[in-house]
């Protein structure tokens, strides 16, 4: 696998860790409990929305099927519309990768505050947040 990929993933995994509170061994378990796939569902849908790593590498990555990614994908936009508190994991997930990462990613998350599809979130991080 490409090393800026995995370097990619690496971060986006190091940032729903340290939101989640979660080690990186839990986050990369079998387990199903709640807590552990909502981080997962976090994970995958950041490096697709930020990097468009492809659905192989990422399952190659977490030792998942390509098709449990894409679900998991798709349950995530449901949940960013309609679940409070993983909406709010998502925009503290995003706040910290803005403080944190280089220019190419800041310009990428402004782009997507500008995106109406994301109007939720763009109010979600502007209320609390930097990012203008």
């Amino acid at each position: 696998m490409n090393k800026t990929i995995t370097k990619q993933m690496d971060f986006v995994v190091q940032m729903v860790c340290e939101i989640t509170h979660l080690t990186r061994t839990e986050l990369f378990s079998r387990a199903r409990d709640r807590h552990l796939v909502d981080a997962r569902r976090l994970a995958y849908s950041l490096i697709r929305e930020l990097f468009g790593t492809p659905y192989l590498k990422m399952g190659s990555y977490f030792g998942k099927n390509h098709a449990s990614i894409i679900h998991s994908i798709k349950t995530h936009k449901n949940l960013l519309e309609y679940d409070n508190l993983y909406r709010g994991r998502y925009v503290r997930t995003f706040r910290l990768m803005y403080d944190k990462y280089n220019e190419d990613v800041i310009e990428f998350l402004k782009d997507k505050l500008k995106d109406e599809k994301n109007s939720h979130v763009v109010r979600a991080i502007r209320e609390d947040s930097k990012i203008a």
